[in-house]
Parts: C-alpha cells; sequence; structure tokens
C-alpha cells in the first residue's frame, strides 16, 4: 500500500508538478491520480518515481511504497530488506 501523504508531499517538496511526475511514467496526469489513490505502482513505476523524486533511502522508499510492511515489521525491519 501506498502512503499517498508522503508521496504527495515528496513530489510537492521535488518542486515538480504532478504533470510531469506523470509524463515520466508515460502515463496521463489522471492516471498517475489514480494510481496514487489506488496505490498500484509495478516496480518498473517505483524505480522512476525513486529516481525522479531523489528517493535515496531504503527506509524513504519503504515509507513511501511499502507501507504495509512498515506497519508490520517497523522502520528497523525496512532498514534490513
Amino acid at each position: 500500500m501506498v502512503n499517498v501523504k508522503l508521496l504527495d508531499r515528496k513530489i510537492g517538496e521535488s518542486g515538480l508538478k504532478k504533470e510531469f511526475v506523470a509524463q515520466q511514467l508515460d502515463v496521463s496526469r489522471q492516471a498517475l491520480a489514480t494510481k496514487i489513490r489506488e496505490g498500484r505502482f509495478n516496480t518498473k513505476e517505483v524505480e522512476i518515481l525513486r529516481r525522479v523524486l531523489n528517493i535515496h533511502t531504503i527506509e524513504e522508499l519503504f515509507q513511501i511504497f511499502f507501507t504495509d510492511f512498515v506497519e508490520e515489521n517497523g522502520n528497523k525491519g525496512a532498514a534490513r530488506r
């Protein structure tokens, strides 16, 4: 499950417009909104977002894109992966 608040915050902090982020994923802005709302990103899309949004730590990656894992295992569990 995607942490929508963290993902939206990360996009905002990046200074990038959602239109640009959507283009990087090769989807429309509306499709990006749906992906965020439904929390449905494939592995390739997560990697693109990691690069575009400058997500450098595994902890931050897990907090945004693997919320269920972090909730079950805590931040330390995410850091070990």
